[in-house]
């Protein structure tokens, strides 16, 4: 047995990992810091309570990137704002990080092949 202390972070990390997988735990973390920017990945493994390395790895034991986690968190997130027709688009995008709204378009289209405001009028017929 090891003298070596672990954290209380990594101990809610290793208490959550077995509730979650790593994805979604640092996903649910990701979703957190949206609205500030996206956190960077050594400031993520400093909250979980392991090196940067060590995070790449096991994510990427789990067939995920921390990119990849970002980007699906922010496009998830993105439909969900922008299920809500009452929030202008420009407000969807600073909640998500973006720097502004044609920057945050941009992005939207490459993912999702439409415009934000043509997957919001697709949205409000399908009800």
């Amino acid at each position: 047995m090891s003298d070596q202390k672990t954290s209380p972070i990594a101990e809610k990390l290793d208490h959550e990992v077995s509730k979650w997988s790593l994805p979604d735990y640092v996903r649910s973390l990701v979703k957190a810091h949206l609205a500030d920017g996206h956190l960077k990945i050594d400031e993520l493994a400093e909250i979980v309570g392991m090196s940067t390395r060590s995070l790449q790895r096991k994510l990427n034991e789990s067939d995920s990137s921390y990119l990849q986690i970002v980007e699906e968190t922010r496009f998830e997130l993105a439909c969900t704002h922008l299920d809500n027709q009452s929030m202008k688009i420009k407000d969807v995008a600073a909640a998500l990080g973006y720097a502004n709204s044609q920057h945050f378009a941009r992005y939207f289209r490459r993912h999702f092949g439409i415009s934000p405001s043509q997957y919001r009028s697709e949205k409000q017929y399908d009800v």
